[in-house]
């Protein structure tokens, strides 16, 4: 009865465990990952195609967004990662390629006041190191 019970337990530990492995750690993870964030995010996301990890590295080509705050894409991305630096609080980002970069806002409205700025002693909650980051054809519309 005892070894039936250790063995539940470590059926409960280790299914979560691979299926985060899974999600993580293969491309079909990535594709599920987009899939879902397809599918709750506010706005229009979509893709011609994607490769790689979500832990990196990772491509994804004519990714694109778009919502009421504007449209932005992307034509090629290409990212790479330590994802397990977060635990130490730090984002570390070893390439991030983005080429054909299109960033298109709303016109603001002629009686809209501007926003407040941003008060003093803001903290970022993790600390930020990119090794390689290359932009390319970057247009930005209003």
């Amino acid at each position: 009865m005892k070894r039936r019970i250790w063995i539940g337990l470590a059926v409960l530990l280790a299914v979560p465990l691979l299926a985060a492995v899974l999600l993580l750690a293969t491309e079909p993870g990535l594709h599920l990952a987009l899939d879902v964030a397809k599918r709750f995010a506010p706005g229009t996301l979509v893709w011609n195609s994607a490769s790689g990890r979500l832990i990196g590295p990772l491509q994804v080509d004519g990714l694109h967004y778009s919502d009421a705050n504007g449209d932005y894409g992307v034509r090629r991305l290409e990212f790479d990662w330590s994802p397990g630096r977060l635990l130490a609080r730090r984002l570390s980002i070893h390439v991030l390629h983005a080429d054909g970069v299109e960033l298109v806002l709303p016109a603001a409205a002629e009686d809209v006041t501007p926003s407040a700025p941003i008060e003093p002693g803001w903290s970022v909650p993790l600390e930020l190191v990119v090794r390689d980051l290359v932009i390319r054809d970057l247009r930005f519309q209003q």
